[in-house]
């Protein structure tokens, strides 16, 4: 069973590195605002958790790995970007039936105020205005064999500047490979097919390798943007007691600014808080902050006694 599922794995894998050396790396592209995720606990990572998603942020992450989430999970994120732009999620994730979990999650990116310039009017005409993204992502995700898990995102998308609004629609296609107890693999494909208003969304691709040997999480995730480079993100988790969390990670994603991601984590009956310190060089830092909440605590503890 063990093998047939990493075949499995592995000719899906060959696929998609046949898709990296096909894919453009350098360019623009559209739809860029669906790269943000304030996910905290990721981002400290430095956003190595194409294979180690075990929160609602696996809705972005790789969906397939919402496997790891054990009962019904809430989840609030905000974070105050570069340039007056704020961002803020709220996503939940519930397992169905015996082996099914299905995940929603909505995100919005605002700008902040812009002022109004006309060919007439190029230092502005007194007005303002305000542009503003949002992404809603429905997921499921399934254990289709003992150790690998599928999962798939639909995800509806709004681009508004001023009086002109952009929709379209995209789809994210993961997989996860548990490998033995402590090594787990994993595959995301974002926006496998997408559309933003007539434009086409070019997928980017990643693939994780995770490894869990508790107190110690580690990760490294290899990324291919479909208007870039091909990148690393590596990071670290360490777990004292299940109840405070210390994490470190590195992306070499702006190889002129390769900066140190750290973060903390709070663990206490009912609810998680998650903080990430993220800088961007010239850019400034980002701090982050998600709040997570388990509403059927009550079963996530008869579980947890089960085991």
């Amino acid at each position: 069973m063990k093998t047939k599922s990493f075949i499995i794995f592995f000719m899906l894998f060959i696929f998609c590195s046949t898709c990296f050396a096909a894919t453009s790396t350098t360019g623009t592209t559209v739809g860029s605002f669906l790269r943000i995720n304030g996910g905290a606990k990721a981002a400290s990572m430095g956003g190595a958790f194409i294979a180690a998603g075990d929160d609602t942020s696996a809705v972005y992450w790789n969906p397939a790995t919402m496997i790891n989430v054990n009962s019904f999970e809430v989840s609030s994120t905000y974070m105050s970007y570069i340039s007056d732009i704020t961002y803020a999620n709220i996503s939940a994730v519930k397992p169905i039936f015996s082996d099914y979990l299905v995940g929603l999650s909505f995100d919005y990116l605002n700008m902040g105020l812009m002022n109004e310039t006309t060919l007439n009017s190029p230092n502005g005409t007194g007005n303002t205005y305000s542009p503003f993204d949002y992404i809603l992502t429905a997921s499921l995700a399934k254990n289709i064999q003992k150790n690998l898990s599928l999962g798939g995102s639909l995800k509806l998308i709004s681009d508004t500047i001023y009086n002109s609004q952009a929709v379209g629609f995209s789809s994210d296609l993961g997989l996860l490979l548990k490998i033995q107890k402590n090594y787990s693999l994993g595959l995301s494909v974002k926006n496998l097919i997408g559309i933003l208003g007539s434009t086409a969304i070019s997928p980017d691709y990643g693939v994780g390798f995770a490894f869990t040997n508790y107190p110690i999480l580690a990760e490294v995730d290899c990324v291919l943007p479909n208007d870039n480079n091909l990148y690393f993100n590596l990071g670290g988790e360490y777990n004292f007691e299940d109840k405070f969390f210390a994490r470190v990670g590195v992306s070499t994603k702006d190889q002129s600014n390769t900066n140190m991601t750290f973060g903390i984590g709070l663990k206490e009956s009912g609810f998680n808080f998650d903080y990430a310190y993220v800088p961007y060089g010239d850019l400034g830092t980002t701090h982050r902050v998600s709040i997570t909440m388990f509403p059927d605590i009550y079963s996530r503890m008869t579980k947890f006694r089960q085991r």
